[in-house]
């Protein structure tokens, strides 16, 4: 006797091929919820010939991105197809803050460091006093 799948079982499967994602989707998902610039071009169009889209990435898809811009409460969604460049907000903190934040931590990190050979060259010379006792 053959067993009819319940609904339960059907709706799991899943085809692998239609469930991965590709490289733009995976950047796109890690940037979710951050600023970004879509730069797009629809070919043929005088009106929507080079346009830039700024906001924040709400959702994205295989084909689209949907993006909030909170300074105007506009929404857009924006076929795949069309975008030639997307670039994104990587620093949240002003520019000086972020160069006294790179400098500081650099510095910080040299020290720990320094000190660390420091130890060392310490525990190597305790180590030769005391095998000449």
């Amino acid at each position: 006797q053959q067993s009819v799948p319940s609904y339960e079982q059907s709706q799991t499967t899943v085809n692998p091929i239609t469930s991965e994602q590709s490289y733009i989707e995976n950047i796109l998902r890690l940037n979710r919820g951050k600023k970004a610039k879509f730069h797009v071009t629809v070919p043929g169009s005088e009106k929507w010939q080079d346009r830039v889209f700024e906001g924040i990435v709400e959702q994205s898809g295989r084909d689209h991105i949907i993006v909030s811009n909170p300074t105007t409460g506009e929404w857009y969604l924006i076929l795949m197809i069309y975008v030639t460049l997307s670039s994104f907000a990587l620093i949240k903190i002003s520019f000086v803050a972020f160069l006294a934040k790179l400098i500081i931590g650099n510095l910080i990190l040299r020290i720990v460091f320094e000190l660390t050979l420091i130890m060392l060259e310490l525990a190597s010379d305790v180590k030769a006093i005391r095998k000449k006792k």
